[in-house]
């Protein structure tokens, strides 16, 4: 009987393990890209002690509101499931939604430049602007290696059909 309850515990605590793993994945992740994005950025911009602390307070308030803004520009896309079927009205909805998100980022860059400019020299935000773009072609690119390589697992691990 006491086996059979240290078994039961045992089975308990390794699935609760599990799932306490898997709900804490996602976060893990962005945790992990945030900080090799700023470890990408950080060598590529050669900052200095004084530059980095006057720095990364802006650039992750910068960073932050690039992303919400992209976030909206995602879940609009999203909510028109098939644009071949999109009437004309909804059509231009999405159309005036993303010019106008568009012009958000523009006006968030030109804000930020300003006060970057206060920090860093001219040719050190160029490096970060073209270090931004590095970067997420790089997470890009390894995603997309990522999922071909899902795929590829998933599709070798399709079990054989049953004899008839």
């Amino acid at each position: 009987m006491k086996k059979i309850i240290l078994v039961l515990l045992l089975q308990s605590a390794t699935v609760y393990a599990h799932s306490q793993h898997i709900d804490n994945q996602p976060k893990k992740n962005k945790e992990h890209q945030q900080a090799m994005k700023v470890g990408f950025l950080t060598n590529t911009l050669d900052l200095t002690s004084e530059e980095a602390a006057a720095f990364w307070p802006v650039y992750n308030r910068y960073d932050s509101e690039r992303r919400a803004i992209a976030a909206i520009n995602r879940t609009s896309k999203k909510s028109v499931e098939n644009e071949k079927n999109v009437t004309a009205g909804e059509a231009e909805k999405l159309l005036e939604l993303q010019l106008t998100n568009e012009q958000k980022l523009v006006d968030v860059k030109k804000k930020y430049l300003a006060e970057f400019k206060t920090i860093l020299p001219a040719n050190k935000i160029v490096i970060l602007y073209k270090s931004e773009a590095q970067f997420r072609k790089i997470k890009n690119h390894k995603k997309i290696k990522h999922t071909a390589k899902a795929k590829q697992k998933n599709k070798n691990s399709v079990p054989p059909h049953p004899p008839k």
